[in-house]
């Protein structure tokens, strides 16, 4: 995947993310292996309440997988130990947590669900949105805003661009929503999530230079915070 973004982060003994250890895999991985359904759903009761069913883990296996490199590349050789010193096992034995956690930039496939909500706190321009109880950030960026209540109910809008407290959107409202409208933050959050690997496996094809026919690291995500469901 040319331009790819795969990271990788180390935990510390409480399981946490330790700060500081987050690396961009080079070179990425070639493709990547996802389950193709999504774990959770979503349930309407008869009288319009949305309930949200979600396991608290995802024990279905996903890979990144490398073919076709020379083994002797080096960067290749520092990636394969770099991978290869994740596998749960052995950092158990090794005395440290038997997590890491990953970070998928590139395919949009590993995600958390993100939502925040508020209220109006001036009236809005034709495609803004103001609340000074909040610190919007430029993370908000193509999250979508849906006006719940007040002047402008029922519209969506994208955002565009961020300032401290207030979101500017791709299109002008049909109603500018004024004070006290209140308005809820959706979107999707690549993150890093906790996970256990569970394979670090390469197998090569021989002839005149050793290539690698394939580098597989599967692993399993056990993370609350991961909620990509459907």
């Amino acid at each position: 995947m040319a331009g790819s973004e795969f990271y990788i982060a180390l935990s510390d003994s409480t399981g946490a993310k330790r700060s500081g250890t987050e690396t961009l895999l080079v070179p990425g991985p070639s493709v990547v292996e996802y389950p193709t359904d999504p774990l959770g759903s979503r349930v309407e009761t008869a009288d319009g309440i949305l309930i949200v069913q979600q396991p608290s883990k995802d024990n279905r296996v996903r890979s990144w997988i490398w073919h076709k490199y020379p083994k002797w590349m080096p960067a290749y050789q520092v990636l394969f130990d770099t991978l290869h010193g994740l596998r749960s096992r052995r950092r158990l034995a090794y005395g440290a947590s038997p997590y890491i956690y990953v970070k998928d930039n590139t395919t949009q496939l590993l995600w958390r669900e993100y939502l925040d909500s508020g209220t109006a706190t001036s009236n809005s321009g034709t495609n803004t949105l103001i609340d000074t109880g909040k610190t919007f950030t430029s993370a908000l960026v193509g999250h979508v805003v849906e006006i719940m209540s007040g002047t402008g109910v029922g519209q969506f809008r994208t955002v565009l661009s961020t300032a401290t407290n207030t979101l500017t959107m791709t299109t002008n409202w049909s109603v500018n929503p004024q004070t006290g409208a209140t308005y809820v933050i959706r979107g999707r959050v690549n993150d890093y999530f906790k996970a256990r690997v569970i394979e670090v496996s390469e197998s090569v094809q021989e002839g005149g230079d050793v290539l690698l026919d394939s580098l597989k690291f599967s692993f399993v995500i056990e993370d609350t915070n991961f909620n990509a469901i459907g």
